[in-house]
């Protein structure tokens, strides 16, 4: 009798699923994921490394959702979310450490300067925030 693969627990069901999307789709799922469970499609555009527009991402998104891996929160406002946090865990985990890190230095900078455009300038100050 032949053997049969099947994947080890939740976490290799999800792996699997999230295989399932075409390359382009399964990348930009694994960014979403640096960014936490809930994840907006305009800071998602300006850390994808093939510098997709918010509308392209925005199909590859759909493809995500039509799969059952992520819901959308304010789909107007481009905001989504993991429809379970262990699948936002195991896409984040399918990207390899050096990836990890790189795009959370990426989002770390892009947070900062969404948060400092929404200080008085005298907090801001020339050099960033005052700590």
């Amino acid at each position: 009798m032949p053997q049969i693969a099947f994947p080890n627990g939740v976490k290799g069901v999800v792996a699997d699923r999230i295989a399932s999307l075409a390359p382009a789709q399964q990348l930009t799922l694994k960014i979403a994921a640096v960014l936490g469970r809930t994840f907006d499609l305009d800071l998602l555009s300006m850390m994808h490394p093939a510098d997709t527009a918010p509308g392209l991402l925005a199909i590859e998104i759909a493809a995500a959702q039509k799969a059952g891996l992520v819901d959308p929160v304010d789909a107007a406002g481009g905001i989504h979310r993991f429809h379970h946090a262990i699948i936002g865990h195991t896409a984040y985990k399918l990207l390899v450490s050096d990836q990890r890190r790189k795009l959370h230095t990426i989002s770390a900078e892009l947070l900062r300067a969404r948060c400092w455009r929404g200080l008085p300038s005298r907090v801001i100050g020339p050099a960033g925030p005052s700590r």
